[in-house]
């Protein structure tokens, strides 16, 4: 369920559109019957999110053999495959970004550095990366390398602080608190107020546990 929410956030993130994994529903795993759903199975965002982990797999897996592991995919590629599935749905948003940063060029001083531009708000990684580079394959590479960190990173981080709050409820209630004071219940958090939230920092980047009084 944290990879989903991370796939999610790291999509929105770097494409302006995410994946909605969420949407598929509860996560089972393989050896439970509600595993083998159909609608699950075929659901577009469930697609991309086994074909992308399937590409790290078989990335991963061509370390064993070094510089020779073409020789053990002389007749197909493992890797690509699983790709083309994950290209279906960033090729369209990469293709639209690149069009559109096109017209914006054409509708400004043609002196003016697009490179030398603020970035504005609410900007993603794929608008700002348009202006450097019209290559796509070298935009689309340079975003998928992010999610990985932006996916599988951060949900590691995400499940090892959801088990050590778990396992100390004191550090629990004094993130809570913190959290209460600074965001309250019903307000959406701020960058302003994340700067502020130092115990919310402190745990998340698991740092001085000592401080932190984990038991």
């Amino acid at each position: 369920m944290v990879s989903c929410f991370t796939l999610d956030s790291a999509t929105e993130f770097l494409f302006g559109k995410n994946v909605c994994s969420l949407s598929t529903g509860l996560i089972y795993p393989p050896s439970s019957p509600h595993s083998k759903d159909v609608a699950f199975a075929n659901h577009p965002a469930d697609k991309f999110a086994h074909a992308f982990s399937d590409a790290q797999i078989a990335t991963a897996y061509r370390d064993r053999f070094g510089s020779a592991w073409c020789l053990s995919e002389f007749w197909t590629d493992r890797v690509k495959k699983h790709m083309g599935t994950c290209y279906e749905f960033i090729d369209p948003i990469l293709k639209e970004a690149l069009e559109k940063n096109k017209m914006l060029k054409e509708n400004i001083d043609e002196k003016a550095d697009a490179k030398d531009r603020d970035i504005k708000e609410g900007e993603t990684l794929l608008d700002h990366l348009v202006n450097y580079t019209e290559d796509p394959v070298v935009i689309r590479d340079e975003i998928l390398n992010i999610m990985i960190a932006g996916r599988d990173t951060t949900a590691a981080t995400l499940n090892f602080v959801i088990y050590m709050l778990a396992q100390n409820p004191n550090v629990l209630r004094r993130l809570w608190e913190e959290i209460l004071g600074k965001v309250g219940s019903s307000r959406r958090p701020t960058y302003d107020g994340m700067r502020d939230m130092k115990y919310l920092r402190a745990v998340g980047n698991g740092e001085s546990y000592s401080n932190l009084t984990f038991s």
